[in-house]
C-alpha cells in the first residue's frame, strides 16, 4: 500500500488525527482510515494481524509524490490550460482563497479546476457545461480522487496560472473593474455569501493578481 491508494477524503481524515494522541492511538486511527476498518474491529483483531496492517501503513510518514500524468478522474477532465477555462479569474481566486486552509478544502479547490463530461452515444467523453449550482456535488465526487493526483493537479494549475496572469495585467483598468464586479456577483450566487464577505475575499487576491484598479 502507498499514497496512490489514499483518496483526498482519507488524506483529510488523516490530517485530522489528534496530534496529542498516544502512539498506539495514532496507529489505530491511521490503520482505520487507510484500511477502512472500524476501530472496534481493530480492537477485536489479533495483535499479529494489527501489526501487519500497521506496517502496511508506514508510508504515511512520508510526503505524497505529486502525479501529473493523470488527466481525468471519473466524469471530470483536468483543465491544464488556464486559457481554456471559462471564468478563469474567478476559478483562480476560488483556488487561492480555499488554499489558505489547504487540506480541509482540497476537494473544493479541485472542483474549480475541472471540466465535467459525459459519454456520448459512441462512448466518447464530451464536455458538458460547468454548472456552478453543482459545485458542492463536484467537490464531493472529487474527494475520491487519489491524493497523489489531486496534489499534482493543484500544483500544476497554480504554476500555469502564475505564468498566464501576466496577460491579464495588460488589460485596461475599466475592463478589469468590470470583470471584478462580475466575479463578485457570480461568487455571491455560487457560494451564497453576502457581497461584503465576497469582497473581503476577492479584493486582496484580485490586487495581488492584476494590481489595483483604482
Amino acid at each position: 500500500m502507498n499514497w496512490e491508494n489514499i483518496t483526498v477524503e482519507q488524506f483529510q481524515q488523516l490530517n485530522e488525527i489528534d496530534k496529542d494522541f498516544e502512539a498506539l492511538d495514532k496507529a489505530y486511527h491511521t490503520v482505520s482510515i487507510c484500511k477502512r476498518i472500524d476501530i472496534e474491529e481493530l480492537d477485536a483483531m489479533p495483535i499479529s494481524e494489527f501489526n501487519r496492517l500497521s506496517n502496511d501503513c508506514l508510508f504515511v510518514v512520508k510526503q505524497p509524490i505529486q502525479d501529473v500524468t493523470v488527466k481525468r478522474f471519473g466524469r471530470f477532465k483536468f483543465i491544464h490550460d488556464i486559457r481554456k477555462i471559462k471564468s478563469a479569474v474567478a476559478r483562480y481566486i476560488e483556488v487561492k482563497h480555499f488554499a489558505q486552509d489547504y487540506i480541509p478544502n482540497m476537494h473544493l479547490i479541485l472542483a474549480s479546476m475541472v471540466q465535467p463530461q459525459r459519454k456520448n452515444w459512441l462512448g466518447m467523453w464530451v464536455d458538458v457545461p460547468y454548472d456552478s449550482k453543482e459545485y458542492e456535488t463536484y467537490a464531493s465526487e472529487l474527494q475520491q480522487i487519489p491524493i497523489t493526483v489531486a496534489m499534482g493537479w493543484i500544483g500544476f494549475f497554480l504554476r500555469v496560472f502564475e505564468q498566464w496572469k501576466v496577460v491579464s495585467q495588460q488589460s485596461s483598468q475599466k475592463k478589469m473593474e468590470s470583470q471584478k464586479m462580475t466575479l463578485i456577483w457570480k461568487m455571491m450566487l455560487k457560494h451564497r455569501m453576502p457581497k461584503k464577505e465576497v469582497e473581503k475575499i476577492v479584493n486582496p487576491l484580485w490586487e495581488n493578481m492584476v494590481g489595483s484598479t483604482k
